[in-house]
């Protein structure tokens, strides 16, 4: 999945580093990325791939997920963009097993 999130006017830069530096753990994440285009004040990318489905689908509805939805709430209007893909191939991660790129 590879989706696009508004942040609230000011908010992109702590929108993103809520993403990456409060997520849990993310069983049968196989990959997750945090970018920002430098050029777009507003915008967070988020890059997601999930052994499965139903992996997807527990992280989502678990108390760790709904505690970093509810803090990040105030710093998001929305989902502007939201693509699910079916990877045909490429690197699993770029950042390894800790998801930090600095």
């Amino acid at each position: 999945m590879i989706g696009r999130i508004e942040a609230t006017p000011g908010s992109r830069d702590a929108l993103a580093d809520a993403l990456v530096h409060d997520v849990d753990e993310m069983p049968g994440c196989l990959t997750y990325l945090i970018a920002i285009d430098p050029a777009d004040a507003s915008g967070v990318w988020v890059a997601e791939a999930w052994a499965s489905e139903e992996a997807h689908a527990s992280w989502l509805a678990s108390d760790a997920t709904r505690a970093l939805v509810d803090q990040i709430r105030p710093l998001m209007v929305g989902y502007e963009q939201r693509h699910e893909l079916r990877a045909v191939g490429g690197l699993a991660s770029i950042f390894g097993p800790s998801r930090d790129a600095g």
